[in-house]
């Protein structure tokens, strides 16, 4: 009886003897059922602080200053510098190119545009 193993011995928790028990299986999307969402800003959180306008900071903004560097003539501390907050809106080109290159590099998403 060399080789042959007694029911409920098994390495596979999903054998029994030798019944195999298959896992369900996930259903997966079909094509056009997926929808990309645009991660972005919450304009229901803004931060107080921030000037009227289209663009905005809103409370998720951990202060890690890679915004900063990207639109420092737009955006700068609160006054305990928890956070970050639009001072001044975007005038031309140029600025609104540094406040969109902000928006690109922010990783929690804080800043939004609703222009």
């Amino acid at each position: 009886m060399q080789g042959k193993r007694s029911a409920g011995h098994s390495q596979d928790p999903n054998v029994t003897g030798r019944r195999v028990y298959a896992l369900p299986r996930k259903t997966l999307p079909r094509p056009g059922q997926l929808r990309y969402k645009e991660p972005m800003a919450d304009k229901a959180s803004k931060q107080p602080q921030n000037v009227a306008g289209p663009w905005y900071v809103d409370t998720t903004c951990t202060p890690c200053r890679v915004c900063l560097d990207e639109a420092p003539n737009l955006l700068k501390y609160n006054e305990d510098e928890t956070a970050v907050y639009f001072f001044k809106q975007p005038e031309g080109d140029e600025e609104n190119a540094a406040a969109q290159r902000a928006l690109e590099v922010c990783p929690t998403l804080a800043i939004g545009n609703d222009g």
